[in-house]
């Protein structure tokens, strides 16, 4: 009968510490969570200088479940914002945060598996100096359209000239 209880105390310590270790976050108050994501808005579009970037600084959102109220009525799910740990982070997608560039990262939290685009740049080598040779190769890649020269931060102008392919549709060029 004591082992037994010792038994049942030892459990109680290791799921609070696992909880304590791991987050336990889907608590019956904000209802069970049924999405996660992450605003690709900040971690796209605006990016992140590498010098300074640090994973907490992306937020998790985590949608919880539609609930009802006293009076039966719906009402819409609560969403956490939660800082996204490196605990998260998909293994093979960990070296990826120290390098510049686009990045797809997958992330997991609570069950769930969100998949988003990273930009991190690097604010520190840039020059009056610094240029970048652009080309244009045509869809087998052996023809070469067009070469340009930009500095960082502007994008490249296109040809104008749209390659056509017999029974294909061009839908412009790829980044």
């Amino acid at each position: 009968m004591k082992k037994n209880i010792i038994k049942g105390i030892l459990l109680l310590v290791v799921i609070t510490l696992a909880c304590l270790m791991f987050g336990c976050t889907n608590n019956a108050e904000n209802g069970k969570i049924v999405s996660i994501s992450v605003d690709e808005n900040v971690t796209y579009v605006q990016g992140y200088d590498i010098s300074t970037f640090d994973i907490s600084q992306i937020i998790i959102y985590a949608k919880h479940e539609n609930t009802k109220d006293e009076n039966g009525e719906e009402v819409e799910g609560t969403v956490d914002e939660i800082a996204c740990s490196l605990s998260y982070v998909k293994a093979e997608d960990k070296a990826s945060l120290s390098q510049v560039g686009m990045h797809n990262i997958t992330i997991y939290y609570n069950g769930f598996t969100c998949i988003f685009k990273l930009k991190l740049y690097n604010t520190n080598v840039i020059d009056d100096n610094t240029f970048y040779t652009v080309n244009f190769y045509d869809e087998s890649g052996n023809q070469l359209l067009q070469t340009g020269t930009i500095k960082p931060g502007e994008r490249a102008v296109p040809p104008t000239e749209v390659p056509v392919i017999e029974n294909m549709e061009f839908i412009g060029w790829v980044d």
